[in-house]
This record gives C-alpha cells, sequence and structure tokens, in this order.
C-alpha cells in the first residue's frame, strides 16, 4: 500500500526541502528503527531535480571531453589544453563561496550556471594562451611573450567578465528560482577573472619550456 501527501508551494521549493527534512528527520530515523516493510520517500519537485541534475553532469562530462579534445587539436599540446582549463577550479572557489554567502544551495539552476561559467573560463584562457604562443612565434621569448600578451589581453578579459557580471547582478539580488545561477556566475567569474591572469601565466612559465 502508498500513502501520498503533497502540497503546492508559493516559496522556493529548495528551501521549503530544506526545512522539511530537518523537521522530518526525527520521524523518519524513528520510522526506519520500529517499523519494518515501509520506507519514507520525497518525491515531486525534488524527484525531478535529482533527475534533471543526473542528465546534467553526464552532459558536462561529454561537453569537457569534447573542449578537451579540441583545445588539444588546436593548440597541437596536452599541456597548453591543461593550461586553459586550469582556471575553471579557481572558478569554482568563488563559485562555493558565492553561494555559502548568501545562503543558496548547489541546485539544477546553478549547475547550469556552472556550464555556462566554465565556456566563458575556458574563452578566456584561450584568448590569453593563444596570444602567447604568437608572441613567441614572432620571435619573443617566453618572459616577454608573457608579459606582452599579459597587457595586451587585459582589457578584453576583462570587459568580457565585468559585462557578464553587471548583467547577472540584478538577477543574483532577486530572491528566485533563477538566483542561484546568477551568483554562480558573477562569483566565478570574479574569482577566476583575478586569478586568471597570475595563475595561467606562471603555469605557462612552468611547465612549457623556451625550445618547445
Amino acid at each position: 500500500m502508498t500513502l501520498s501527501v503533497g502540497a503546492d508551494a508559493t516559496t522556493n521549493a529548495q528551501n521549503l526541502l530544506t526545512e522539511f527534512n530537518a523537521r522530518s528527520e526525527t520521524y523518519r530515523t524513528e520510522l526506519a528503527k520500529n517499523t519494518r516493510g515501509y520506507e519514507f520517500i520525497i518525491g515531486g519537485v525534488n524527484e525531478e531535480n535529482a533527475k534533471s541534475i543526473t542528465s546534467l553532469l553526464v552532459a558536462m562530462c561529454f561537453g569537457m571531453i569534447l573542449i578537451v579534445g579540441t583545445i588539444v587539436m588546436q593548440f597541437n599540446s596536452y599541456k597548453q589544453a591543461l593550461l586553459i582549463l586550469a582556471p575553471i577550479p579557481l572558478s569554482l572557489i568563488g563559485v562555493f563561496f558565492g553561494l555559502t554567502l548568501s545562503g543558496s544551495t548547489l541546485s539544477f539552476p546553478s549547475l547550469i550556471g556552472l556550464v555556462a561559467l566554465f565556456g566563458i573560463v575556458v574563452n578566456n584562457s584561450i584568448v590569453l594562451i593563444d596570444k602567447i604562443n604568437l608572441n613567441r612565434k614572432s620571435g619573443l621569448s617566453i618572459d616577454d611573450a608573457i608579459l606582452d600578451a599579459g597587457r595586451s589581453r587585459f582589457e578584453p578579459i576583462f570587459l568580457t567578465s565585468f559585462t557578464t557580471i553587471m548583467g547577472n547582478v540584478p538577477l543574483a539580488l532577486v530572491p528566485g528560482t533563477w538566483q542561484s545561477l546568477a551568483i554562480t556566475l558573477v562569483a566565478g567569474l570574479t574569482t577566476s577573472g583575478i586569478l586568471k591572469l597570475f595563475i595561467v601565466p606562471v603555469l605557462y612559465k612552468l611547465f612549457v619550456k623556451e625550445g618547445k
């Protein structure tokens, strides 16, 4: 026999689910200990979100494989492909800090924001690494090539990140379903945009040799 209890809510579903889990934890624990043959399952929006998150994570894995393959073929170097992907962990620092600071959770909208964030971060890294390579082909040393690329590509990388951040700030300040998506983009781009211009050139200097 199945007993289902449902309700419509006008508040944020994720926040409502978090509060419900906290209040029903004792009841669910006692049910599991003292009652055999019964199971407590939370469905509805929670179940649909779980399915959506699983499918999105699978799509992200395939997308990352395609991105890496494309970068390796374009730059003909596994090292430079890894350098281009290096700012992604830096952006995650800002994402988790921003979500924690705002009291948001890593939900389906925030995962969509991560997909968009990874694309922007990778694009900016390609712009920087490609300029370094062009400078080296023109005869500059690694040090001079990195310095010139940092100066000449700072403005386009900064403006690309800044305009995206400003466009998402209003959405990040308004509570709602897509607030976590905007917070993910704003916090991730802020962190990666600042650290990228320091970390990527340093890694390039460490792992790419003068004659390669």
